[in-house]
């Protein structure tokens, strides 16, 4: 609940729909003046726009809601568990009105950080999440997990998001259709590089738009080559991509913060499926329609100049410390790579996929560039055989069985797939190892989508790189 980056997403929330005077109560120290350095007034007692609360108990909750100003047009008051039903009338006797209550996710690892309780999303999270942890198994448990009044239990916290007597600006891209409060929201941290998003749902419950705001100086104009909406852009004049990619539904940039919506995907993410039902055959056959769909990403990018989207290079410079033999094979990758430009998504693995009704989806588009579409395949495949695993393998592990093991087959094959996209359909055996190589280079050097660099990812790539050096190194004794 005090997770830092959480904290600064929801600072950041409170000023977009309140205002830029901002009063912190019982927030570190270390959390407020981040947000005073964008030019919040972020420790304002005069007439704030909006307050934000962090209390220790539903008692302390309680009394610090009776000292909010009346000023403020948005408030959000955080506790742990506890009784809600006091702290929202201490609310309306100070004048402010509850607009929803969200339950806070204590676990790091869940998409949503809030989830707004009594709708539908909340029974979702918690028949998909506190329900099988406590392995209830009766029917009057299986009943329990279907009723709003049980779910709260199962957070590791409250929030309450009320409005004061000012009217307050409206959420950024909000629908029209009078839904206008997010059914969940993820705040910073992780791979979202210091953003908010926030989805909204139809009156039954299902997600229609997702948005994602940003502060303006999330420092990342340098690391990434194109921004997020941009791709979205992009990739949705690619005719054979419809349906398959979100669609941007609007943008609007203010002075300190940009946001984006996008449509919603449905279906369920590769990880979650296959941690449902992990069979073989659920597995091929997934991966096998992702291949199918970069092969048509590849093919319908071919004629995107650097003019659409920027080229990314960043591998000039090798890692230290290479075997002269490895790093001569790499830098005749580089060489074969470069006659290529395509789109490549940047990130592709389980998470970022969604398998629909009808089709596969890709989500999560901020790291797009031009460049080889091999690296996208060997990104997914690594990570997809990892999860085949059922995460027991490191990635280095995985990489091995995939390229040079038990999967060596099928993942030649799929590679070549791609290959044949790209008009290289007869590459050598050990041109396909060399492009290999480079592309688990290019994975290990790119900027951690968080913004900077990721020493620890940066680390498990390249020991992909030797694993897979090292697995092909019986082989190329023999040809020697």
């Amino acid at each position: 609940m005090r997770r830092e980056d959480r904290l600064r997403g929801l600072v950041q929330l409170a000023v977009i729909a309140g205002g830029p005077r901002l009063q912190c109560i019982g927030l570190p120290d270390h959390v407020v003046p981040d947000s005073a350095s964008r030019g919040l007034d972020a420790r304002s007692t005069v007439d704030p726009d909006s307050a934000l609360v962090m209390a220790d108990s539903a008692r302390e909750a309680q009394f610090l809601v009776g000292t909010i100003p009346g000023s403020v047009s948005v408030a959000w008051v955080i506790w742990p568990p506890g009784r809600s039903m006091p702290v929202i009338e201490a609310a309306q006797r100070a004048g402010l009105r509850p607009l929803a209550r969200f339950g806070v996710v204590g676990d790091p690892s869940s998409p949503n950080h809030l989830v707004r309780l009594g709708t539908p999303s909340s029974r979702r999270w918690f028949a998909d999440s506190v329900r099988p942890a406590w392995g209830m198994r009766s029917r009057v448990a299986r009943t329990a997990g279907k009723l709003p009044v049980v779910a709260p239990w199962g957070f590791g916290g409250q929030a309450l998001l009320m409005t004061g007597r000012t009217s307050p600006r409206a959420w950024p891209l909000a629908p029209e259709d009078g839904h206008g409060i997010p059914a969940t929201i993820a705040l910073g941290g992780g791979t979202t590089a210091g953003r908010s998003v926030l989805t909204y749902t139809d009156g039954q419950g299902r997600p229609v738009r997702h948005v994602k705001v940003e502060p303006c100086d999330v420092g990342m104009s340098v690391l990434r080559p194109m921004s997020e909406d941009r791709a979205l852009e992009v990739v949705g004049r690619l005719a054979p991509l419809r349906g398959s990619v979100p669609t941007l539904l609007g943008k609007v940039q203010e002075a300190d913060w940009r946001a984006f919506a996008q449509s919603h995907l449905p279906g369920v993410v590769l990880e979650r499926r296959w941690e449902a039902r992990h069979r073989t055959r659920d597995w091929e056959h997934d991966v096998s329609h992702v291949v199918d769909w970069l092969c048509r990403m590849s093919s319908a990018s071919a004629g995107l100049s650097d003019a659409a989207i920027p080229k990314e290079r960043r591998t000039a410079d090798l890692p230290s410390g290479l075997p002269p033999e490895l790093r001569a094979a790499i830098s005749r990758g580089h060489c074969l790579a470069r006659t290529t430009s395509r789109m490549v998504h940047g990130d592709l693995w389980p998470a970022n996929v969604v398998r629909g009704p009808s089709t596969i989806g890709v989500l999560d588009w901020e790291s797009a560039a031009l460049g080889h579409p091999l690296m996208d395949a060997l990104s997914f495949l690594v990570t997809a055989t990892r999860h085949r695993f059922r995460g027991r393998a490191t990635l280095a592990e995985a990489c091995r069985a995939a390229l040079t093991g038990e999967f060596a087959g099928m993942s030649e094959r799929w590679l070549r797939q791609v290959l044949t996209s790209v008009g290289m359909p007869d590459a050598c055996r050990s041109g396909l190892q060399d492009l290999v190589l480079s592309q688990l280079v290019e994975l290990a050097l790119r900027p951690a989508p968080a913004g900077g660099a990721d020493a620890e990812r940066m680390q498990d790539w390249m020991a992909c790189v030797y694993a897979t050096w090292d697995g092909w190194g019986a082989e190329r004794d023999s040809h020697s």
